[in-house]
């Protein structure tokens, strides 16, 4: 059973809340390669000038839409909401149902511009390398993803 200190996702090396290394991680890469782009007509020192600067603003965007949607808030509603929803089954804790509201509310964060059913089969491909200990297939987790995604889409409108 996850604890909620599990989901503040800490920081490795000052153990503050909110770390978000994927999205700073996949900013970071975006924006090194513009800035070397950009850099080119700077020459090797302007391609050089031109990573790094893009590397350090496009990782503080990254760091800045991974925080759009807030994992930490996200687990405290669907803990106390999971018991209400339509596809919730008697006697089913919401640690099976957690990695579900994981990736609706990632799968949102990563493709805002796409609605659910057209990420709808590669969620599914890859439910059984997310699910963890879940026991749900992704049959019996769709909907539980699918509402995760919808909420997020409406508490977190981002046009990036």
């Amino acid at each position: 059973m996850a604890s909620r200190e599990d989901t503040l996702n800490r920081d490795p090396i000052s153990d503050e809340p909110g770390a978000h290394p994927i999205g700073t991680g996949i900013g970071a890469g975006g924006g090194a390669i513009t800035g070397a782009a950009l850099g080119l007509a700077g020459g090797p020192i302007g391609v050089a000038v031109g990573t790094v600067i893009g590397a350090v603003v496009g990782g503080l965007a990254g760091k800045g839409a991974a925080e759009a949607v807030n994992p930490t808030a996200e687990d405290a509603y669907w803990r106390d909401a999971y018991v209400g929803e339509p596809y919730y089954t008697d006697g089913v804790g919401y640690d099976e149902y957690a990695p579900a509201y994981r990736a609706g509310y990632e799968g949102y964060l990563a493709r805002r511009h796409t609605d659910f059913d057209a990420y709808d089969a590669d969620m599914g491909a890859n439910w059984d390398s997310r699910r963890g200990s879940s026991r749900l297939s992704w049959d019996e987790a769709r909907p539980a993803t699918r509402a995760a995604w919808e909420r997020a889409q409406r508490q977190y409108p981002m046009d990036l």
